[in-house]
C-alpha cells in the first residue's frame, strides 16, 4: 500500500506467520454484529476503565507526578496511563503503566494492572489489597482480574484503593 502511495516501505522485515484475509485489507469496516454482546460487554470494560484511570491520572497530577493522558496502547490494545516520576527517554526511565487489559494470554477476561518499568525483584513484593495479587511470569505487576472486580462490594472503591496501594508500593522499591 505504502509503494502505491509512492512512499517507502516502512521496513524490510519479513513476517514469520501469515496474516489471514480480511476485507478491512481492501477498505472493508470492522462489524460488531457477530457478537453485540461481547462487544457490548468490551465497550462497558473500556469506559470503567477510563473512568477509573482518568480518576487515577487527576489525583495523580494533583500530587505533583507526571502521568500521560490516558490512551488505548495498540501494540496491546489496553487503555492506560504512564507515571514518568523522571524525566529522560522513555525506554531507560522509570516508570509505572497504571492500566486495563482487555485480556491477554496470561488473563482471558480483562483486568486492571500497575506495572513498573523496570521490573523490582520478585522476593520483595508485599502484598495488596484485595482484589490485587502479584503477577511475575514474563513481565512482573499488580494485577485484579475483571471477576474479582465486579465481585467487590464497591468495585470502583476497591479498584482505586488497589491501584494506588501498588503504586505506593512500585514507587518505595528499587528497581532489579
Amino acid at each position: 500500500m505504502l509503494a502505491d502511495l509512492g512512499l517507502h516501505a516502512a521496513s524490510g522485515v519479513t513476517l514469520r506467520y501469515s496474516i489471514p484475509v480480511h476485507p478491512v485489507a481492501q477498505g472493508g469496516r470492522y462489524s460488531a454484529t457477530t457478537d453485540e454482546a461481547g462487544f457490548a460487554g468490551l465497550a462497558r470494560w473500556f469506559a470503567a476503565a477510563d473512568y477509573i484511570l482518568q480518576e487515577t491520572r487527576l489525583r495523580l497530577v494533583n500530587i505533583g507526578s507526571r502521568a500521560s493522558p490516558v490512551r488505548c496502547w495498540p501494540h496491546h490494545f489496553d487503555i492506560a496511563t504512564l507515571l514518568s516520576p523522571a524525566t529522560g527517554h522513555p525506554e531507560r526511565v522509570a516508570s509505572i503503566g497504571i492500566g486495563m487489559s482487555p485480556g491477554d494470554e496470561y488473563y482471558p477476561q480483562p483486568y486492571f494492572y500497575v506495572s513498573p518499568w523496570s521490573a523490582p525483584p520478585v522476593d520483595a513484593l508485599p502484598a495488596l489489597p484485595h482484589p490485587g495479587h502479584w503477577h511475575t511470569l514474563d513481565f512482573v505487576g499488580a494485577v485484579a482480574i475483571g471477576e474479582d472486580v465486579v465481585s467487590a462490594s464497591e468495585p470502583r472503591a476497591h479498584t482505586h484503593k488497589f491501584i494506588d496501594a501498588a503504586v505506593a508500593i512500585l514507587r518505595g522499591l528499587p528497581a532489579a
